[in-house]
């Protein structure tokens, strides 16, 4: 990573007075993450950013929706006095030309500039010359080792099924060149390409088509499979070349015509053409591609904008018919099908019937959550759009779906519905973490007070702080006081604002997972409530009245080694009423549905262990008291995407990893890379069965590398005969299923819809 002290080092060396960074390339496309030169500088990301950095300050011009978030993270990085914030009123592209043009054209000085014009549009460069005494110097002063170029793509031809598409777009391209008596003309937007040649990448791959009156050729900065290949050279007819071949390539053509180049072409490509003739023989600006090209480059951003209110229609009752517009609406399936075409004009909006617009507006967002592109800049929004979104997926989307009846709205393929929440709840967790936002929705804004003389859960962790107070709503008229449990992380309260920056994250990575579940084996999380300038976590109270919520370990009587019986007695009795009853069976099962549930929603648990599963009364037919357990502590949560794909959240432990005694023999192994998995829960899950009936610690008396050893290298488990305990003997049946659950090799392992089939096949009340 450069730090600012070497960009201006290399600054001095080239005589560089300012250097200016921005956050786009000059192919029209935001840059990832990986090219943000301000973010490798600072740790600042945003979708509309541009930098200008002198030995003295660095200015940062940020549009309006990101402003106060810009000014927040630099005071807590401690660069408030070096890092100058400029808010840019109306979110124009070039206001830092207009206010750098000020502030030279006032100090009479007329500095050398850096600009790397790879990442400018020649018309920018030209505006800024135009609007000041500015003297430009191209040159790159990141080095690429840091920000590197060129990404990995896979490219579809998705035109290669109607091959008549792309052709007729290139000859319109070059009918285009010839009306305007031109011998060739080269596009640069990465979108207007994807749209000519009917492609698909992921990421939009940097390119340069040249259409001529006699050849095409695609300059990429990717390779093709041979489909593909066989696809653009065989079929359209399109020449392949490198990517900075651009730059080398001769261009003959007739005297009397010229290359046409477009508007927003990069000011590297006209420099070098500057170079080649004299005078030149290019036309700049050329006359305004053909509609389609137009259209589907802007739309890009528009699209994006536009869903979040779009997705409020969902609320309307299902007889009324709704608005959309057709060319927004079906942008990103334009992006990824061969059939893109525009409405006419004055037929763009449509007025549909409450089911298929609820399906235009999910396949919409289907579309856009299937796009790398759209995904990363969603990832780049920041402030009141950032917030816009996070609540647009979680109240028009995730909640809407769990209402009764709405799935039965919508027509498209159930897998396709079944998909949206998991990609939704990964693109709300990466959004609010980047933008440093949680959803206004999930904020209680009322109703709930802190218990007076509230006392501590008791053996909860050292990371966080958890208190009894009460939860008033209003549910069909009737006003209901509900016992919560608040918890609040220590680090939210740390000196450091680095600490608790992290604590806040912490916070937003377990309570976004959470507040998806609904599940009678899940302690339930309310909401966050803010109270002396603290966001805690308000989540069911599972405890009896005003005695403290015990876990299941300490509830079935196996206290740690530094826990004196007394002590441990006086926290246990009170709970259990004479004749109470405590069918082991009814806690494996409930434990197992729960698991079963989060394997559903793709959520692996990642700290299963006793102590993170409550126990809570239930009075049952005939008067009898039951215990059961729930699930609680998200804190190490992983989302499984897909069956290959796991977005990791930041722990809420500083090891990242569980409690050692429960972890799985591949999560020793690879401790602190792997993440957790449904098979490493169901792992878990068989060493708290084995305490359960044993009353005792797994390995317990063990050092930890001896423990690891036995595990990991002599695949030892708890043994069979130290299960026996009065009134609580495990059957051969239920010892058979936890062998197989923490087998060795994690494949081996049942899932938990199997395990629980099990517990009930051999249920038993010992």
């Amino acid at each position: 990573m450069t730090s600012l002290s070497d960009l201006r080092q290399h600054m001095s060396r080239n005589g560089i007075d300012i250097y200016v960074i921005p956050n786009r390339n000059g192919h029209g496309t935001p840059l990832s993450s990986s090219e943000k030169r301000i973010r490798q500088l600072s740790g600042f990301l945003g979708t509309s950013v541009t930098a200008a950095v002198s030995q003295s300050s660095v200015e940062v011009f940020v549009h309006l929706e990101e402003y106060q978030h810009a000014i927040e993270f630099f005071q807590a990085q401690g660069h408030s006095d070096t890092w100058v914030i400029r808010r840019n009123p109306s979110n124009d592209r070039d206001f830092w030309m207009s206010v750098l043009s000020t502030q030279m054209l006032a100090s009479g000085e007329r500095p050398r500039v850096g600009l790397d014009d790879n990442l400018f549009t020649h018309r920018q460069v030209e505006t800024w010359i135009n609007m000041s005494s500015v003297v430009p110097v191209s040159i790159d002063l990141l080095p690429s080792q840091d920000c590197p170029r060129s990404h990995p793509s896979t490219v579809y031809p998705v035109g290669a099924t109607q091959p008549a598409l792309p052709t007729e777009r290139l000859q319109e391209l070059r009918n285009w060149v010839n009306h305007h008596h031109g011998f060739a003309t080269i596009v640069s937007a990465s979108f207007s390409i994807a749209y000519v040649l009917c492609l698909k990448a992921e990421p939009m791959i940097r390119s340069y088509l040249y259409v001529a009156v006699d050849r095409y050729i695609l300059f990429a900065d990717s390779a093709f499979d041979s489909g593909t290949k066989l696809y653009l050279e065989n079929t359209l007819g399109v020449e392949l070349k490198p990517y900075n071949d651009i730059f080398t390539f001769v261009y003959p053509g007739p005297k009397d015509r010229k290359i046409l180049l477009p508007l927003e072409s990069p000011h590297s490509l006209v420099r070098w053409l500057d170079r080649q003739t004299d005078p030149p023989y290019y036309e700049y600006p050329a006359p305004p591609f053909p509609a389609g090209m137009e259209q589907y480059q802007v739309g890009f951003e528009n699209s994006i904008r536009q869903w979040p209110s779009a997705s409020k229609l969902l609320h309307q009752p299902p007889e009324n018919r709704i608005e959309l517009q057709l060319s927004t609406a079906k942008y990103f399936t334009k992006g990824t099908v061969a059939d893109f075409s525009l409405p006419a004009s004055d037929g763009d909006t449509v007025t549909l019937d409450n089911g298929p617009a609820c399906d235009m507006i999910f396949t919409w967002l289907l579309n856009m959550l299937k796009s790398s592109e759209a995904s990363r800049f969603l990832q780049q929004l920041r402030g009141t759009e950032a917030r816009e979104y996070l609540d647009a997926f979680q109240i028009n989307i995730l909640d809407w779906l769990r209402r009764t009846g709405n799935r039965s709205r919508l027509s498209i393929p159930s897998a396709e519905v079944l998909s949206i929440p998991r990609r939704v709840i990964r693109l709300l967790l990466n959004i609010a973490k980047d933008a440093d936002e949680i959803p206004d929705s999930m904020i209680i804004h009322e109703g709930v007070t802190w218990q007076p003389g509230a006392m501590d859960i008791l053996l909860y962790g050292g990371f966080s702080t958890i208190k009894q107070g009460t939860y008033q709503v209003t549910y069909q008229g009737r006003v209901f006081n509900s016992l919560v449990a608040v918890k609040s992380l220590n680090g939210l309260l740390a000196a450091s604002p680095a600490q608790r920056a992290k604590a806040r994250r912490i916070l937003c990575n377990e309570s976004l997972p959470w507040r998806q579940l609904a599940h009678s084996s899940i302690v339930r999380f309310f909401g966050l409530w803010e109270s002396e300038g603290v966001l805690r976590m308000i989540m069911e109270w599972a405890g009896e009245n005003n005695q403290s919520v015990v876990p299941l370990r300490q509830f079935n009587q196996w206290p740690s080694a530094s826990q004196s019986t007394k002590s441990f007695n006086q926290l246990v009795r009170p709970l259990k009423p004479r004749g109470f009853y405590l069918p082991t069976s009814f806690q494996l099962a409930d434990i197992a549905a729960g698991l079963t549930y989060l394997e559903h929603v793709g959520l692996a648990h990642g700290d299963i262990s006793g102590n993170n599963i409550l126990v809570k009364s239930e009075t049952v037919e005939g008067g009898r008291t039951i215990y059961r357990a729930k699930i609680c502590d998200f804190g190490l949560a992983s989302l499984l995407v897909t069956l290959t794909t796991i977005l990791s959240l930041e722990p809420s432990q500083p090891s990242g990893l569980c409690n050692k005694r429960y972890a799985a023999p591949e999560l020793l192994r690879n401790s602190g890379t792997m993440k957790p998995t449904h098979a490493t829960d169901i792992y878990a899950f068989a060493i708290v069965c084995w305490e359960l009936y044993s009353g005792r610690d797994a390995f317990a008396g063990m050092e930890e590398a001896q423990f690891i050893h036995e595990v990991c290298t002599e695949n030892r488990r708890p043994r069979h005969e130290a299960t026996q305990r009065p009134r609580r003997v495990m059957t051969d049946q239920l010892w058979a299923l936890l062998e197989v659950c923490w087998h060795r090799d994690p494949a081996r392992r049942p899932n938990a819809g199997s395990a629980l089939m099990a517990l009930m096949a051999s249920a038993s009340t010992h």
